[in-house]
């Protein structure tokens, strides 16, 4: 992903920063022009983490959320061992501890009394946001964090920390190194779908207590500034540094579950993000890398993060938290040794492979230059918390090594769990007798924990507008966990639960399928030398989407840049698509390419000549392979619909695929086939067989013997690389 252009970010008008009372007028994008910027010399590296999950719904009015403290251990854990931050350092406060009495005075002696000049400052809170009467601002509301003990009563008074005041205290700071990270949001919603959302319903008459105007009224006098100054002040951006918000005004944050733990969908990103960079990650590629894997967890894009920077500051931030990264890229951490067990903290792994993290998966121990120094297999896993043994000599281990990925385990009774909507559950018997025939699919309450869809009923209030692929009102089908509708999903309004349900099963194991495949997705960790792109082949210059391995030190420069505010490149249907896979290795490699397309249609493009299958997607050593190349394929690809989101996975392998190869080949053979793509009738065979094929390589170099239930997948021995476009007219 390429930094983002100055008019993209410019385009982030709105931010939940206005909503704060911090203006969006002074945003400033860092781009190739700005020179390197050196770490700041610290000598001092300050934190304070808020996270509330506990709140009293009887009490406050407002729903308890799930993943608010897993945020501030995602952050602490980051900053710890991959910023170089002091645990005496960091201070966290969560749950029935974080009072709008204790947040402040938190502030006031953690942060304000002992930072330096020079020093880094970064205060995170994840929970509730909400927005009070404020007759400064321009729409007559400001922004609010709210505190465990802010109730809804009678009056209509909160005891919610304004943006105001937030100002006020970072003003007080005596650094200008300083990040405010919020992953809140303020448009008044509860639930959607499996989401939980991070604002609080409110109506335009809740005012804050007297105390949070007078406490703002303290620190306009300890600061020198008069009323007037201080709204001049805020009008024009934030009091110094750099603040990063979740979510655009008027958008949702989402406190998302995952597999066995729940956390922020925005705070996860980028916190997973920035485990996997190496020294200098920069500030506005993150927050694009960010923008992209929320849209992964969250289909709908829900919610887009942004940045402003003060309009005091010297220069734009290039790196994070105004640091260099001193470690290298890592999925875990060591957290606790006990002679051959240990405990790791695993929030370098992408969103969709926690699931592959079982028992049986292996991680090697690497100091600061990636040598390897043991190798720890995970007994257990508890959310992001895994548990393991040595399974090689100890060398030099201690708390705070840092571990990369080598096996991965996915259970070969992998099942797809779906949800019953809410406006379903009077026929919830009805509808579990009609999943009953699939033995690979759980169905699970809504809210209660990890999901993949939601099985429901369109109604009109969730179309306000109506499109072509709108489905029919009152037709059953297929949801995301954020509620957005499955394309293709859904048929009629006459028609009965068990005639869609029987109508969905190929759509079901389609959808088992590409579940299955995203397991092995590694781009980040994978070392092989192995990059991909898609570009018009009438116009091969033009880069429409690329992807490259993390860890491979190829000498690589990025071609593609998107105008699209997604990141995501909008390619027309029809237009002519050319892929380049280009092997940088000392030895050949094998390549399948996948298409998967928005109604969960999956496609082989490559191999597409259905003879000689074994030679033809072998890729020579420091060889490029264009698909389909103009002088000898004599076919052309073409973009088409179903209008949406399509995804290209580019499967290499340094070991021969074979038996997916034969599957393959018999399916062009019955539908008669010599030259061209396939879409799979039968998606879960081959991707079974592919994966079959990965857990054999995998076992024939692995000495120690492993259980036949769970698929293992050696994950320095391929790269699976995955490119997304948009389908448009």
């Amino acid at each position: 992903m390429s930094k983002i252009k100055r008019r993209h970010f410019l385009q982030l008008a709105g931010s939940t920063l206005a909503t704060l009372g911090w203006s969006q007028g002074n945003l400033w994008s860092t781009s190739e022009s700005y020179g390197k910027i050196l770490a700041q010399n610290t000598s001092r590296k300050l934190a304070l983490l808020i996270g509330i999950n506990q709140y009293d719904r009887n009490f406050s009015g407002w729903i308890p959320l799930k993943g608010c403290v897993t945020d501030i251990q995602l952050q602490r854990q980051l900053l710890i061992n991959c910023f170089g931050f002091q645990e005496s350092d960091i201070l966290t406060i969560s749950d029935r501890v974080a009072t709008r009495h204790n947040i402040l005075r938190a502030f006031e002696e953690h942060l304000i009394k002992q930072a330096k000049p020079g020093d880094v400052v970064v205060f995170h809170y994840s929970g509730h946001g909400s927005r009070v009467k404020d007759k400064s601002s321009k729409d007559g509301f400001n922004g609010t964090i709210v505190p465990i003990d802010s109730p809804n009563n009678e009056e209509d008074q909160v005891k919610d920390i304004m943006g105001h005041t937030l100002f006020l205290l970072t003003s007080a700071l005596k650094t200008e190194n300083v990040t405010i990270v919020l992953d809140c949001c303020y448009s008044g919603a509860t639930t959607r779908g499996n989401l939980r959302i991070r604002s609080r319903s409110s109506n335009e008459n809740i005012q804050v207590i007297a105390a949070e105007t007078e406490y703002q009224e303290q620190w306009l006098s300890r600061l020198n500034l008069s009323p007037q100054e201080f709204i001049k002040r805020r009008q024009k951006g934030i009091a110094k540094g750099v603040a990063i918000t979740s979510a655009q005004k008027n958008q949702l944050a989402a406190d998302v579950s995952f597999d066995g733990f729940a956390a922020g969908a925005f705070t996860y990103a980028m916190t997973q993000y920035l485990w996997q960079q190496t020294k200098n990650p920069l500030l506005d590629t993150t927050i694009a890398h960010t923008e992209n894997s929320i849209a992964l967890i969250a289909p709908s894009s829900l919610q887009k993060p942004s940045y402003e920077v003060s309009p005091n500051a010297n220069y734009p931030p290039e790196s994070v938290y105004f640091l260099n990264k001193p470690t290298p890229p890592a999925e875990a951490v060591i957290t606790r040794i006990n002679k051959d067990s240990v405990q790791l903290w695993l929030g370098g792994i992408d969103a969709q492979s926690v699931t592959a993290f079982n028992r049986g998966s292996t991680l090697s121990v690497i100091d600061p230059q990636e040598n390897q120094l043991a190798t720890v297999e995970l007994d257990a896993r508890e959310g992001l918390i895994g548990y393991g043994k040595l399974v090689t000599e100890k060398q030099g281990l201690s708390r705070g090594s840092l571990l990369q990925e080598k096996i991965r385990s996915i259970q070969s009774d992998l099942k797809l769990k779906i949800a019953i909507d809410d406006s379903a559950r009077n026929r919830q018997g009805e509808i579990q007798q009609a999943f009953a025939a699939f033995k690979r699919i759980e169905i699970l309450p809504l809210q209660q924990g990890e999901i993949d869809y939601i099985f429901g009923r369109t109604a009109p209030e969730m179309f306000p507008s109506t499109t072509a692929t709108t489905p029919p009102i009152n037709s059953w089908g297929l949801f995301y966990p954020d509620l957005t509708f499955l394309p293709g999903s859904f048929y009629s309004s006459d028609e009965n639960i068990i005639a869609a349900v029987e109508r969905l099963q190929n759509k079901l194991q389609s959808l088992l399928a590409i579940k299955l495949i995203r397991l092995t997705l590694n781009p980040h960790s994978s070392s092989l030398k192995v990059s991909a792109t898609i570009s018009n082949s009438s116009a091969p210059q033009k880069i429409l989407g690329e992807a490259v391995t993390s860890r491979s030190n190829l000498n690589y420069t990025p071609k593609y840049r998107s105008a699209s505010s997604s990141g995501i490149e909008p390619i027309p249907v029809g237009t002519s698509l050319q892929f380049a896979i280009a092997n940088q290795e000392d030895r050949p490699i094998y390549v399948n390419i996948l298409a998967i397309d928005a109604e969960a249609n999956i496609t082989v493009i490559f191999p597409n000549h259905w003879t000689n299958l074994t030679q033809q997607i072998l890729i020579p050593p420091k060889t490029t392979l264009k698909i389909p190349d103009y002088y000898t394929s004599g076919f052309e690809l073409q973009s088409a619909e179903p209008l949406g989101m399509t995804e290209i996975l580019i499967v290499s392998s340094t070991n021969p695929l074979k038996r997916s190869l034969l599957k393959l080949e018999q399916l062009a053979r019955q539908n008669q086939i010599s030259r061209g793509a396939i879409t799979l009738s039968q998606p879960w065979e081959v991707i079974e067989d592919l994966i079959t094929d990965l857990d054999s390589n995998t076992r024939n170099t692995e000495v120690n013997s492993r259980k036949k239930t769970n698929y293992f997948i050696d994950t320095t021995q391929l790269a699976i690389l995955s490119i997304p476009f948009e389908a448009v007219l």
